[in-house]
């Protein structure tokens, strides 16, 4: 699994306050500035691998985390453990863990949404903030319903274990400018040894609040923030963010014609000046 044979970036696991194990993947200066990027629901640290070497290259010390029911970080059993709250308590405790006090904060998609909160949570700690294709700037269409989700639909996710269906979903995923690779389905679908995989990824289904982020929310994020969207996303509508952007003191957006859902994967090129950019001191 990603990094192996990367030279350069290193794999470790950390364990928070809580009692979580939980996988980082880091290359660049260790005392270089720290950038921390979150991803999504059902990814891993392989979602940043074309951003990190740039990241690293633009003199930051790049982390990606594996949070808590995702990659191979730990998941645990409790339903509580994936609420909104939780989970952004849990990215708190995670740069306890790595001793970081202030970062600059990078979320794709359910982790936009949580990176986002970290930054409503503790704003002192968080210098800037960077938000791909991210829950709660746009909607997930579907998502008022899976509040309702019983336990018992968890036997409806067995055929996620299914390696066609990491197919169709990366597919889904991609906009026009790129499609997947066999070997991206193959790190996408490694995690799913981990029996408790799938009762992870539904109850984060259940329990996180999939809404869109309140007009006072928008309004307190101080930082500079970076909204990153493509055109083509159909997990999470790209229409709000120019009414987000109205709505925060200090935010830019980039807008990537033909991207999905993925545009640092899709378009890794523009994304990686966008946010060595953005992201300098």
């Amino acid at each position: 699994m990603y990094p192996a044979g990367v030279a350069g970036i290193t794999s470790r696991f950390i364990r928070t306050r809580s009692g979580h194990g939980v996988r980082v993947v880091e290359c660049g200066d260790p005392e270089a500035p720290p950038v921390v990027l979150l991803s999504g629901w059902g990814g891993c640290v392989y979602l940043y691998r074309k951003n990190l070497p740039a990241l690293a290259a633009a003199g930051f010390r790049a982390i990606a985390v594996d949070l808590k029911g995702q990659g191979l970080s730990d998941k645990p059993s409790d339903p509580h453990e994936y609420t909104s709250a939780a989970m952004t308590a849990h990215v708190l405790e995670v740069l306890d863990a790595l001793g970081l006090t202030r970062v600059r904060l990078v979320g794709q998609s359910m982790a936009g949404k949580i990176a986002a909160n970290v930054a409503l949570a503790a704003p002192e700690r968080v210098e800037r903030l960077v938000l791909i294709g991210a829950v709660g700037i746009g909607r997930v269409p579907g998502s008022a319903m899976l509040a309702h989700l019983p336990l018992r639909a968890l036997d409806l996710l067995e055929p996620v274990t299914a390696r066609w269906t990491f197919w169709v979903v990366l597919r889904r995923a991609y906009g026009s400018l790129a499609r997947p690779t066999q070997h991206d389905v193959d790190e996408y679908y490694a995690p799913t040894a981990d029996p408790n995989f799938v009762r992870a990824l539904f109850l984060l289904l259940r329990e996180f609040d999939w809404r869109l982020l309140t007009p006072d929310e928008l309004g307190r994020l101080t930082m500079p923030v970076l909204i990153v969207a493509g055109t083509e996303d159909h997990v999470v509508t790209p229409n709000r963010v120019d009414r987000c952007m109205a709505r925060m003191p200090d935010a830019r957006s980039l807008v990537i014609p033909k991207a999905g859902h993925v545009p640092n994967e899709e378009a890794s090129e523009t994304v990686n000046r966008a946010l060595t950019d953005f992201l300098a001191p």
